[in-house]
C-alpha cells in the first residue's frame, strides 16, 4: 500500500518516520513488485477501527490529532495528517 499522503508526515529533525524512510522501503519493496498486490489506500472507517483498537484508544489518537503537532508519547510523532 502506497500513498502520496504519507509523504506529509513529517516529524521533528532525527525522528525515524519520515519520507526518506517510506521511499526506501518502496524501493526494497519494487525488486518484489511481481509477488505483491498492491492496493489503494483509503480511510479506515471508525467501525474497522473499533475492531482492532478500543474506543478510548481512538479518542485518544483523535485529540492528540486536534492539538497536532506533537507528540502522542516519546515514540509517536502526531501531525494534523495523521488520520488521513
Amino acid at each position: 500500500m502506497e500513498d502520496s499522503r504519507y509523504q506529509h508526515h513529517r516529524a521533528p529533525g532525527g525522528h525515524p518516520e519520515c519520507p526518506e524512510r517510506l521511499l526506501a522501503v518502496g524501493r526494497a519493496l519494487s525488486a518484489r513488485k511481481g509477488e505483491l498486490e498492491p492496493l489503494a489506500a483509503r480511510p479506515a472507517s471508525d467501525e474497522e477501527l473499533l475492531r482492532v483498537h478500543p474506543a478510548a484508544h481512538l479518542a485518544t489518537i483523535r485529540a492528540a490529532v486536534a492539538r497536532a503537532p506533537g507528540h502522542l508519547d516519546p515514540d509517536t510523532y502526531v501531525s494534523p495528517e495523521s488520520l488521513d
